[in-house]
């Protein structure tokens, strides 16, 4: 599938059915970290637990009831989903207590978001209900042949240029997981109070622990180039979307698009 072509629902309901379950039970667990202490872990945990069985079992029962059928995947959507499982590798690995009321629903959020957008990815599930509906019925599914004729039509710059793009754009997000996850680890195993070979502070939250120079060195490094990549990333993502006219926002026009349905629509008020 043309990466520029792929639609995102916009309101509620264009939002698949599985997406909006998605949604009720992030929210179950947002809910779970506001309680905080108030609910002991093996009461989050089951919480959790019944909330996320209640979610797959409405889910199953729905797509056997409209016989919906799995369409299969690509090497796209396995590389994506790699993405994916990597992101939720540094997002819950245990920089913090995991087991505890506070952290426990933070490391439930971030599974439960990096295992949708894995089924997504492998195309399990659609984000849109009628991506979704496609799929139903006695009708074998299509398999993008559109819109592989509408990439092939596109010009091969602008295609290279969206690829280099959300490489850089992924190598930016993965040094900043690598700075996220080195802070948490380094502050774990940080000595409360200054030692012959942890000198440098690292505050996190209100506290202080001592790490070694070379630790906060490269700490140093990661923030810097995190502070300078993140924002240059924003920066081209505008410039390329809307100037360039590379399709990077999914159901955002262009500038170019913006201009031609302002002109197509002062001709058909013209002619009328």
């Amino acid at each position: 599938m043309c990466l520029a072509d792929q639609k995102y629902p916009r309101t509620w309901r264009e939002m698949s059915f599985d997406s909006k379950l998605f949604l009720a039970l992030f929210a179950c667990l947002v809910g779970l970290f506001a309680a905080g202490n108030r609910l002991t872990v093996n009461a989050e945990l089951s919480i959790a637990a019944l909330a996320a069985a209640g979610v797959i079992s409405v889910s199953s029962r729905r797509r056997r009831r409209l016989d919906w059928r799995w369409p299969g995947t690509n090497r796209r959507g396995v590389l994506r989903a790699v993405g994916a499982a990597a992101v939720m590798f540094f997002a819950t690995h245990p920089t913090f207590p995991i087991f505890q009321p506070d952290f426990l629903p933070w490391y439930l959020a971030g599974t439960e978001i990096a295992v949708f957008n894995i089924l997504e990815s492998l195309r399990v599930v659609q984000a849109p209900e009628v991506d979704f509906l496609k799929l139903c019925g006695t009708t074998s599914p299509a398999r993008d042949e559109e819109p592989q004729a509408a990439c092939v039509m596109e010009a091969v710059w602008r295609r290279a240029t969206r690829a280099i793009f959300f490489i850089t754009s992924y190598a930016v997000m993965f040094e900043f997981l690598v700075f996220f996850y080195l802070s948490g680890v380094y502050f774990r195993d940080g000595s409360p109070r200054p030692t012959l070979t942890q000198t440098e502070q690292l505050s996190t939250g209100g506290s202080v622990v001592y790490i070694t120079p070379v630790q906060k060195h490269l700490l140093d490094q990661l923030e810097t180039w995190a502070s300078i990549c993140i924002p240059s990333i924003i920066g081209a993502t505008v410039f390329l979307h809307f100037i360039v006219g590379v399709k990077l926002l999914p159901n955002t026009p262009t500038l170019r698009e913006i201009r031609n349905r302002k002109t197509n629509s002062d001709q058909v008020h013209g002619t009328s």
